[in-house]
């Protein structure tokens, strides 16, 4: 009995590992079936898209071909169907592109006359420099460009005593102003660069400048210089008007410039000058008679050196 039963426990356990043995086995069988079926399944979709890719490839030409001769065709139809339409559309083309160049061509010749101050194809700049004749600047001074056939231009100098216009190629007259000196003017050329140029301001003094006769007063320029010749600096001027009988004796006083000279403006008439200077003896034995008569007068009055 006993034999039996453990008999029957050994073919159970048999039983169960041959199953075992089984399953392991068609699990494996099943694992490698997996395996091969994904790589098959890979290749047939790489495949599967290089004949995708071939296809589209040999059916491209054919597109683009037929695409290139539907365009043909249908611009044959257009120029057959428009006839002169077509021309006259590309007439109407032409003219709007001749009518662009003609406008611009107007623009460039807009610029070449001398419209337009802001063309730097045909314009250069010219730099007017205005200083004394000691080379000192001068910063009140104005700069005037005539271009004989328009209108002038004038401007001020900065502190460095310039200015800038900006010009077409032609023959300009640049003059220059300040006050205290005398007017000077330039002729410029200008060809085709930049370019810069001096105005040279003498001093101006009162013999110097024109006087308005319609006042009935004209200038006298007196200039004190000692026995040697050389200008008295710190002298001193009195112009004094004769007196007639029981009339008035008016009287002016300056002090001369740094060149020795003062002016003054009179009437017609007679009159007599004198000088004096620290330091100085008057050497006219009396006072210097001078006339005013219609015109401007200029005289030198000489000082002796007391030390002398």
């Amino acid at each position: 009995m006993r034999r039996n039963a453990q008999h029957s426990r050994t073919e159970t356990r048999s039983i169960q590992r041959s199953v075992q043995i089984l399953l392991t086995v068609c699990g494996i069988v099943f694992l490698l079936a997996g395996l091969v079926l994904a790589a098959s399944g890979a290749s047939v979709s790489s495949a599967v898209g290089s004949v995708s890719d071939r296809l589209d490839d040999a059916q491209q030409p054919a597109d683009d071909g037929g695409d290139t001769a539907d365009s043909d065709s249908v611009g044959d139809g257009d120029a057959t169907t428009d006839g002169v339409g077509g021309t006259a559309n590309e007439t109407e083309e032409t003219d709007s592109t001749d009518s662009t160049d003609t406008q611009a061509d107007e623009t460039d010749s807009t610029n070449s006359d001398g419209s337009n101050e802001t063309t730097t194809d045909e314009s250069h700049v010219l730099t007017a420099v205005v200083e004394s004749q000691n080379g000192d600047v001068i910063d009140n001074a104005t700069v005037t460009v005539d271009p004989g056939s328009a209108s002038n231009v004038s401007k001020s100098v900065d502190e460095n005593g310039e200015t800038e216009f900006v010009l077409e190629d032609g023959e300009y007259a640049v003059t220059a102003n300040a006050d205290g000196y005398k007017t000077t003017e330039k002729p410029v050329q200008v060809d085709g660069t930049d370019q810069t140029i001096t105005l040279t301001l003498e001093q101006q003094t009162q013999a110097d400048s024109d006087t308005d006769d319609s006042d009935g007063t004209h200038t006298l320029a007196v200039t004190v210089k000692d026995e040697n010749g050389t200008v008295v600096e710190n002298a001193t001027v009195e112009v004094a008007e004769d007196a007639l009988l029981f009339g008035s004796n008016e009287k002016e006083t300056k002090e001369v410039n740094d060149d020795g000279e003062a002016t003054f403006e009179l009437e017609d008439g007679e009159y007599t000058v004198t000088a004096n200077a620290d330091g100085y003896t008057f050497a006219e034995p009396k006072p210097r008679p001078v006339t005013i008569d219609g015109g401007d007068e200029s005289i030198t009055l000489t000082l002796e050196s007391k030390d002398g």
